[in-house]
């Protein structure tokens, strides 16, 4: 417990089967807790169609005073193709879009800006992605966020958690 977890997952604890190897039977990682605190993640639907399009929420969670992101979103440009970002949502009050820009294929910058001086707190999204596959089945990408600043009201920074998520081209 605390900020890591030690796991051992072990087969033939008991060393019962005959192996020439006996010393693989078990593997140790160490997990470490994310802690709490403001996390802004891509919400990708898993699987998509070859030649359709569809959407991806950058999802925030527990912020606190949100002004403003900036932030860079990759992915593969032979799978995916990016062809839209508009306004994220806090409950009901937008995070419009700034602009966004390609910085090198299969990588952009997004900023977004609350309007007013109040900002927003809670959970919500800051871009709604729109992609279009250009990929093959069996092909995939990861969908990674990098580089992110939040600022909160007072033009601070708000430290966050950036995760990323995965789709594969397939039948749905």
């Amino acid at each position: 417990s605390g900020s890591s977890d030690t796991i051992i997952v072990s087969a033939d604890f008991n060393n019962e089967v005959v192996e020439s190897n006996e010393t693989n039977n078990s593997r140790t990682n160490i997990w470490t807790a994310h802690g709490g605190g403001t996390q802004v993640r891509i919400g990708a639907p898993g699987k998509v169609s070859p030649n359709h399009d569809f959407t991806v929420d950058v999802k925030i969670n527990d912020v606190q005073d949100f002004d403003a992101a900036n932030f860079d979103v990759s992915f593969n440009p032979a799978v995916l193709r990016l062809d839209g970002v508009t306004n994220g949502y806090m409950g009901n009050v937008a995070v419009p879009i700034d602009g966004w820009n390609v910085r090198e294929p299969g990588r952009f910058t997004i900023v977004s800006n609350v309007p007013g001086l109040n900002g927003v707190s809670g959970n919500g999204s800051l871009a709604v992605l729109h992609f279009h596959v250009i990929g093959s089945l069996g092909q995939s990408s990861n969908i990674t966020l990098s580089g992110g600043v939040l600022s909160n009201i007072q033009a601070l920074e708000i430290p966050a958690v950036w995760l990323g998520d995965f789709v594969e081209v397939g039948i749905i």
